[in-house]
């Protein structure tokens, strides 16, 4: 699963009541329901999450980008609700992780994680060993490192349909820091990656990232939050052609600096729809 990105020094974990959550009108908003919210320690500057079974216990687990600490952190589910971090919680990343995600990149069953890396623009992908931790990691090169931390965010797709999980990776540019393309690494099916592929249409400010298939023709698209410039803010979404390369990009304007996307089915008609989180000077909307 793709991690999305959190703020502050600890994880905020919140039970709902009840199953099957949809988006709701303010006329039934009242029907939902959480326990009370509990919280659970996870190093310094946490920035992103993700979920999976990293111990094959068949229960969700946490794993975190420490931004701060240059690290992933996991924390292992009790099945109730809890996580506990164990003696190994911690496994060292490139520098200033911003963004992460799960999937089985050498194909041994075992989920696997990978990062992106603003400060020296690299992926770090660690290998799991199945038991709640992880036993290797390499780092591969997207970019020039910038002149300013940029954080990166990262997403995994099948963009080549050879089965092997892939990665796409792109910056948000800060201040002074160069803007420059996005990447698409190839997996090999065993860890390993292609060289990097440029993805030219994304030349501006990629505050996120999301794969989904929006055309319909079985090859995976990717849709960012594109935030520059000022007249051309909005969903950018680029067609991939089933190669690992992708189309020029259509921009859906949305309103001010979108920050985060999405994919999902919200109306139940069997297509992809998106949404887009907006910020502004304190202020947002979907």
């Amino acid at each position: 699963m793709s991690g999305k990105k959190l703020w502050g020094p600890v994880l905020l974990v919140v039970l709902g009541c009840m199953t099957g959550l949809v988006v709701a009108t303010s006329a039934s908003a009242a029907a939902l329901s959480f326990a009370p919210a509990r919280h659970f320690a996870a190093g310094p500057g946490p920035v992103a999450l993700a979920v999976g079974d990293l111990n094959g216990d068949d229960r969700p687990d946490l794993v975190t980008a420490s931004s701060k600490g240059d690290s992933v952190r996991v924390l292992l589910g009790n099945g109730r609700g809890g996580f506990a971090s164990g003696p190994l919680s911690r496994f060292a990343t490139g520098a200033d992780p911003a963004s992460l995600a799960l999937a089985d990149f050498n194909g041994d069953g075992k989920l696997d994680v990978v990062t992106g890396n603003g400060t020296d623009a690299t992926i770090s992908v660690l290998l799991g060993s199945g038991d709640g931790g992880f036993v290797s990691r390499t780092d591969f090169a997207v970019g020039p490192a910038p002149l300013l931390p940029s954080p990166m965010v990262v997403a995994v797709g099948d963009f080549n349909g050879d089965g092997h999980p892939d990665v796409v990776a792109c910056d948000q540019p800060w201040g002074e820091s160069p803007w420059w393309e996005a990447g698409v690494l190839l997996g090999d099916g065993a860890g390993g990656f292609a060289p990097r592929i440029g993805v030219p249409a994304i030349t501006a400010s990629c505050r996120d990232i999301a794969v989904g298939d929006f055309n319909g023709d079985g090859k995976q698209d990717l849709v960012t939050a594109f935030n520059e410039p000022l007249d051309e803010q909005g969903a950018g979404v680029l067609l991939g052609d089933g190669s690992g390369h992708f189309s020029a990009m259509t921009l859906y304007f949305t309103h001010l600096e979108p920050f985060a996307v999405a994919v999902g089915d919200l109306n139940g008609d069997g297509n992809e729809d998106l949404v887009a989180a907006e910020t502004l000077e304190g202020t947002g909307e979907l």
